[in-house]
C-alpha cells in the first residue's frame, strides 16, 4: 500500500536545556492510496488484482485520520538538534462497502532526525 498525506501537525514544547519535551496532535489529510499485489479472491479460487481493483473493494482516498504524539529534542550546539518523535495515528478504513470485509489500520510510529537551525 502507497499512501500520499499532508500532515497538518501543532504542538507544545517545554525546555529543561539541553534537552526540550513536548506533546503534538493533529490530523493527516490523505489524498492518494493505492494497494499493489494480490488476494485470494471469495468468489472463486483466482486471486484478485489490488492494483486494478474491477470491484471497488478499496477507497483511493481515506480521508483524514486524527493524530497524536510525543517528542523529544535535544540540542548538540547551538544550530544543531537531535529529534525523536514517537505517535500514533487513529483507525483509518481502507475498503469500501462493496467488500466482504472491514480493513482498519492504526499505527504507531517514530520519527528521527537531525535538524540544522540556520541564523
Amino acid at each position: 500500500m502507497h499512501l500520499i498525506d499532508i500532515p497538518i501537525i501543532i504542538g507544545y514544547q517545554w525546555k529543561y536545556e539541553p534537552w526540550s519535551i513536548g506533546i503534538e496532535g493533529g490530523i493527516y489529510a490523505n489524498i492518494s492510496a493505492k494497494h499493489t499485489g494480490e488476494i485470494l479472491s471469495p468468489t472463486n479460487d483466482d486471486f484478485y488484482d489490488l492494483e486494478k481493483d474491477e470491484n471497488d473493494w478499496f477507497k483511493t482516498n481515506i480521508g483524514i485520520q486524527p493524530f497524536i504524539g510525543l517528542n523529544a529534542t535535544y540540542n548538540l550546539s547551538e544550530n544543531l538538534q537531535v529529534h525523536f518523535s514517537p505517535g500514533f495515528r487513529f483507525d483509518a478504513v481502507f475498503s469500501t462497502d462493496k467488500n466482504f470485509l472491514q480493513e482498519k489500520r492504526a499505527s504507531l510510529g517514530l520519527r528521527t532526525g537531525v535538524r540544522y537551525i540556520f541564523d
